[in-house]
This record gives structure tokens, sequence and C-alpha cells, in this order.
């Protein structure tokens, strides 16, 4: 339970991996603060390497950080879309899924451009 509480006011960020040790753990610098953070866990698909951005959440447990979910590793083609959105830490979940969805949504429809980062005018009513 005290895990689960703690991970309640983790949100998602976006960072650069700048070390990777195969099974051991990467290096993380948050883009927006700057501080780099060693985090356990694995991304989908192929190990990620030096200098690749991913979303992810930084959980904490015990003394570690572990990566969770979702894990997207950030194409060339959506880097400035997704560093839009996260330039201030204000984006809310609604804005951050309409982003995973473009970016998922658009390797398999041939979609081109990039979405624009929307921070918190999405309601549901």
């Amino acid at each position: 339970v005290a895990i689960a509480e703690a991970w309640l006011d983790r949100k998602l960020g976006l960072y650069e991996v700048t070390e990777v040790r195969p099974s051991e753990g990467m290096a993380l610098r948050d883009t927006r603060s700057g501080k780099t953070w060693w985090a356990l866990g694995s991304t989908p698909g192929a190990d990620v390497g030096v200098g690749e951005l991913i979303v992810a959440r930084l959980l904490p447990v015990g003394d570690e950080l572990w990566l969770g979910g979702p894990v997207i590793r950030v194409p060339q083609r959506l880097r400035e879309s997704v560093a839009a959105l996260a330039a201030d830490g204000t984006a809310d979940a609604c804005a951050w899924a309409e982003w995973i969805g473009y970016s998922q949504a658009s390797e398999s429809d041939g979609g081109d451009g990039e979405p624009r980062a929307r921070k918190a005018t999405h309601h549901h009513h």
C-alpha cells in the first residue's frame, strides 16, 4: 500500500537517456528540471541508446526508481511536439493521453506532421 501511495503523485515526464548499463538500468536526465536519475526497468522493443528520449513515469520502490508505464520511445519526428508538451510540467493526463494516442497511431496509419501540444484543454462532461 505504501508503494502504491508513493506513486499517486508521479506524473509522466520526458527523459533523455544519458547512460545505459544492460540489465542494470539507465541514467535519465529530466528534460524539464535537468536532474539526472538512475532508473531500473526496461523500455518496449529494443534497448534504448544514449541520446534517445523516452516518456515515462519514474516510480519509487524502496530506495530505487523504476520505469513506470507507459514507457514510450520518442521517434525523431515527434521530438518537437513532446518537448513542447513536457516543457513546463503543466500537461494533464488528457493532454498526455492525446499525444500518446497520436504517437502510436501515426506509426501505423501513415500520419504526417506532429501533434500539437494542447495542455489542460480537454474536458469530460
